[in-house]
């Protein structure tokens, strides 16, 4: 059924009711991946930003974001990236999206799978962010996100160095560039930032979980240079269950004897930062 349906809906053919959309939603929810899977595929031929929809896309999302499923956390972000990239194509406003927009749940879903071990989720919310920030146009102040209208291209500039570093460090884990891009990564871990610190922490931490040892030591070394003033943005969960556990492992712990005594450099270092 589902294979004839795609066959039908490729063909952009009129007539398809809202309630047979919903129906192709509801199906991200199933727990077998392969209905599931075919259903997101269907839904790249309809339009996710019509009224009849957009409530019930919101009403579906945060479901699949909870699941705890990463197939259905996949699902929510696919269904989520359609939705934006309609709005941003066609440039309409929404007033359900400027209240979303608002809320600091809709910037934690994004930071979470930004923060996230699946590599896809990074990228499809990456995208979800640049494309959330394209649609602000009216003023949020939450624990996740800071936007004023008059302030807008010193805070845009702001969000697209971090979206930038973010691609280096968290997607392409291209060490160079990271490491050319290091004073800006500092400014971003700032107080005086727009980019409130608990972005550059997710920043940060996709360094320490990454695959290249490389880039998990550019990322140790940035933290560990953290100026006092800065030592604030530090206190995150991060801390412990990511940044701490990396830095304690033994083969950071080289001695050295120096004038008869045996002195580890990197162990002071890490005292001093604690």
């Amino acid at each position: 059924i589902l294979q004839s349906l795609d066959k039908l809906l490729s063909l952009k053919v009129g007539g398809v009711s809202a309630s047979l959309d919903m129906l192709i939603c509801f199906l991200l929810t199933i727990q077998d991946a392969s209905i599931s899977t075919k259903a997101t595929k269907l839904l790249r031929w309809r339009d996710s930003s019509v009224p009849e929809l957009e409530t019930f896309i919101w009403d579906l999302i945060p479901c699949l974001m909870e699941s705890g499923d990463n197939i259905h956390i996949s699902n929510g972000y696919i269904l989520w990236l359609r939705y934006l990239t309609n709005f941003s194509s066609k440039q309409l406003t929404s007033e359900i999206l400027n209240h979303k927009l608002q809320k600091g749940q809709y910037w934690r879903y994004i930071q979470n799978g930004m923060g996230s071990t699946v590599h896809e989720h990074r990228k499809y919310c990456l995208s979800i962010l640049k494309l959330s920030i394209q649609q602000l146009d009216i003023d949020v102040d939450n624990e996740f996100m800071y936007y004023n209208k008059e302030s807008s291209p010193q805070i845009l500039e702001e969000w697209k160095k971090y979206c930038t570093l973010f691609e280096i460090v968290g997607i392409d884990t291209a060490l160079n560039q990271a490491e050319a891009a290091k004073s800006d990564i500092h400014q971003l871990l700032s107080p005086d930032s727009f980019v409130k610190s608990s972005w550059g922490m997710v920043l940060l931490s996709t360094g320490f979980k990454g695959s290249m040892e490389s880039v998990r030591k550019f990322s140790l070394n940035i933290m560990l240079s953290c100026s006092v003033d800065r030592l604030p943005i530090y206190a995150h969960e991060y801390l412990t269950s990511v940044f701490l556990r990396y830095a304690v492992e033994a083969p950071h712990f080289l001695v050295k004897k120096t004038n008869n005594k045996l002195i580890c450099e990197y162990g002071l270092r890490l005292e001093n930062f604690i």
